[in-house]
């Protein structure tokens, strides 16, 4: 994807997903936290202060010790995308 795709793409995603900033607290969780990667963790407390119902990652197996529901992009949109709507799959 070119840089002008990857933006727009981002401010396509921006406007169906809500974006929370992080918190002292959040990283104190992830430090507590029994997620391995600290990063993962981090993303693991901000998404449960904040109330998240799932986070969608490519690399569940990093959040398999998360109490968070963790769905893969291709999950996330099976269950969710309605049946008529068209989308691009894009690889990374």
């Amino acid at each position: 994807m070119s840089n002008a795709q990857v933006r727009r793409t981002i401010e396509n995603l921006m406007r169906l997903f809500d974006l929370y900033s992080v918190t002292e607290a959040d990283c104190v969780g992830a430090v507590k936290s029994q997620v391995e990667d600290f990063e993962d963790a981090f993303m693991v407390a901000s998404a449960e202060r904040c109330s998240v119902d799932c986070m969608v990652t490519r690399n569940e197996k990093d959040f398999a010790r998360s109490s968070m529901l963790v769905m893969s992009p291709s999950e996330f949109v099976k269950r969710f995308c309605p049946a008529d709507y068209h989308y691009d799959v894009v690889d990374f």
